[in-house]
């Protein structure tokens, strides 16, 4: 856990080429359970610091107001991506009616830049997307009524997405992993290269519908269970995570991370590699001559 900190720490104070990730996927659970306000404190200082805007999965236990109200503490400037986890009988509308409640607190307004339903719905088969075009009017009436315009959308594999959900979602969100993608033909190497290309299939895929594409989750694992030969990260690939990082920087990005170090083992998305290589290519002092080595896979994309 200690390295992990210093490494948000290190990232956190580095004002590198637009100051921030474009965002951090953040879940506060704690070992399945529902967190405390003290545990939500503790995690938005860690990661609220590196982030534009942190995207958030739920709105059980009382997260969305306690994220929000530890954001306006410590982070006033970041903006929050709140999540309704629709999956489960009657889920959705429980998310729905604390999405009401959430909305009716003004002083939140301007932190709330959209309302993400669902994820990877389609990809794991419990919805349509005919089922989850429906979720989008109803949540986008429930805005309307409380006189905001708040962008609602939802996200999924790239692969999933039909033409009749993009053009009832306002953003498209993917959720691009190369480390799940293609087992051994893909490895930590090419791992940068595989997510812009799978953005820009996209992109083209739906370009006359004129919508923002957003990569809503993305990294590569330090740690876990190896998924074929991928592997995790080693000291030799770091040029690979370090052209991830411009990437999220000049993309509209979410990185994945884990602050807890009691995820299992078996889940590869344990810690995200790219944490580990650019802390210790910021102790080498070479962060930026190691990072420009590489420029040239990102320099389309600035």
């Amino acid at each position: 856990m200690k390295w992990l900190i210093s490494c948000l720490f290190l990232l956190a104070k580095a004002r590198i080429v637009s100051n921030q990730f474009f965002g951090v996927v953040y879940s506060p659970y704690r070992n399945g359970a529902c967190p405390t306000l003290e545990n939500i404190h503790q995690d938005i200082g860690l990661v609220g610091p590196m982030a534009q805007r942190i995207h958030l999965y739920g709105m059980d236990c009382n997260q969305t107001q306690m994220i929000l109200d530890t954001m306006s503490e410590l982070v006033p400037r970041s903006t929050a991506m709140l999540g309704m986890w629709v999956r489960g009988e009657g889920r959705f509308e429980k998310e729905l009616g604390v999405l009401d409640k959430v909305l009716a607190h003004s002083k939140h307004h301007s932190r709330i830049d959209g309302i993400c339903v669902g994820n990877e719905e389609l990809y794991t088969g419990s919805a349509t997307p005919a089922q989850l075009i429906v979720m989008l009017d109803k949540v986008r009436r429930l805005v309307a009524q409380h006189g905001l315009k708040i962008p609602v959308f939802t996200t999924d594999v790239p692969n999933a997405w039909t033409p009749e959900l993009a053009a009832a979602s306002d953003s498209i969100l993917a959720n691009i992993h190369p480390y799940f993608d293609h087992g051994s033909n893909n490895p930590a190497k090419n791992a940068a290269v595989h997510v812009m290309q799978q953005y820009d299939a996209l992109s083209a895929r739906f370009s006359s519908l004129n919508k923002k594409v957003v990569i809503g989750e993305t990294g590569w694992p330090s740690g876990g269970a190896p998924l074929s030969t991928s592997g995790p990260a080693t000291p030799k690939l770091r040029k690979s995570s370090c052209t991830l990082f411009y990437a999220s920087v000049t993309l509209a990005t979410f990185l994945i991370t884990y602050l807890k170090p009691s995820t299992p083992l078996g889940n590869p998305l344990t810690h995200m590699a790219m944490l580990n290589a650019t802390l210790a290519l910021q102790q080498k002092g070479a962060f930026h001559a190691t990072c420009l080595s590489n420029f040239s896979l990102v320099k389309p994309y600035i």
